[in-house]
């Protein structure tokens, strides 16, 4: 993470450097990203880069959780949940939003290929780790509520459903990362509201009279003889 003396910069400055850096992290993979071009890009010294981050790694997270932070922001939707269907229109309007931040943020588009990419390589796994387990406690915390409301299921291990809900939305981002830019933006709600009956069929209650998913996952753990 950036030293204290990069987080006392003028907000202006830190700005411009994480831009710089941005720019070349999303149009490079990071083994090709040059320091020297974000150096000569935000128009420092490389001294004083030094002072501000240990190393391209440094950098390279400190724009990452940047990058988070700004679509955390954007995505927030200030609507009260009280019922199942408040809370997939909810799902669907934060959806939304998100499709619509890496449309306009070109270098944040950028940026989330790049990761996806690096995932699969097992690339910066240690930050990734951690920042897998901060996506399971937000996930975590997204179900519960939407178990308070009626619109998730109760018949299957919290642990299981967050499993699941956090695999689709990787998949969601790797399909995002790659085929957002040929999206038109007319696409965009009708987009998010196909990815949120996915995770809809995925995660709604039972209905009435079928089978129970808790009971048929113990019956597969201790099978009658």
């Amino acid at each position: 993470m950036p030293s204290p003396r990069f987080r006392n910069l003028d907000p202006a400055k830190q700005a411009a450097i994480l831009d710089a850096a941005s720019e070349e992290f999303a149009t490079h993979e990071f083994e090709e990203a040059s320091y020297n071009r974000v150096i000569e890009r935000a128009g420092i010294s490389k001294g004083a880069m030094y002072y501000y981050f240990d190393n391209k790694e440094d950098l390279y997270q400190t724009v990452l959780q940047r990058m988070f932070e700004q679509l955390a922001q954007y995505v927030a939707v200030d609507m009260e949940v009280d019922s199942a269907e408040a809370y997939w229109r909810r799902s669907e309007r934060v959806y939304a939003r998100m499709l619509r931040f890496f449309q306009l943020d070109r270098s944040a588009a950028g940026l989330a290929r790049g990761l996806m990419r690096a995932r699969e390589r097992g690339q910066h796994a240690d930050d990734a780790a951690e920042r897998r387990e901060r996506g399971r406690e937000v996930t975590a915390s997204e179900l519960a509520l939407g178990q308070r409301v009626g619109a998730v299921r109760h018949d299957l291990p919290q642990n299981l459903l967050v499993g699941l809900a956090m695999a689709t939305t990787q998949g969601v981002y790797g399909w995002m990362a790659e085929q957002l830019r040929m999206l038109p933006e007319s696409e965009l709600e009708p987009v998010a509201r196909a990815l949120v009956r996915v995770y809809r069929r995925l995660l709604e209650p039972v209905a009435a009279g079928s089978e129970d998913a808790s009971a048929l996952l113990k019956a597969e753990r201790h099978p009658s003889d």
